[in-house]
C-alpha cells in the first residue's frame, strides 16, 4: 500500500504534518476487507523480506480507510 496523506491547514494539522515529515510518528491504521491469504515461498521471503520464515499475504481485497495516527492499530 502506497499512499499520500494532506493534513487540514490548521495549527494541529501542520503540528502533525511536521510529526511525520520528521519520523517522529510513523503510525497508521488500515482497514480493508481481504480476499484471502496464500503463503510466500521461504525463497522469496529471504529475497524480498530478508527473513527465511513462513510468512502469508493478502492476495487482494477492498480497501476502506486509512488514518495516520499515534499509535497503530
Amino acid at each position: 500500500l502506497v499512499q499520500e496523506w494532506y493534513f487540514a491547514s490548521t495549527q494541529a494539522g501542520r503540528m502533525a504534518a511536521s510529526l511525520y515529515r520528521d519520523k517522529i510518528l510513523r503510525g497508521a491504521s488500515i482497514g480493508f476487507l481481504s480476499d484471502g491469504l496464500e503463503d510466500v515461498p521461504p525463497d522469496e521471503a529471504e529475497r524480498m523480506y530478508g527473513v527465511r520464515k513462513r510468512l502469508k499475504r493478502h492476495i487482494g481485497g477492498e480497501l476502506l480507510e486509512t488514518s495516520a495516527v499515534p499509535v497503530p492499530s
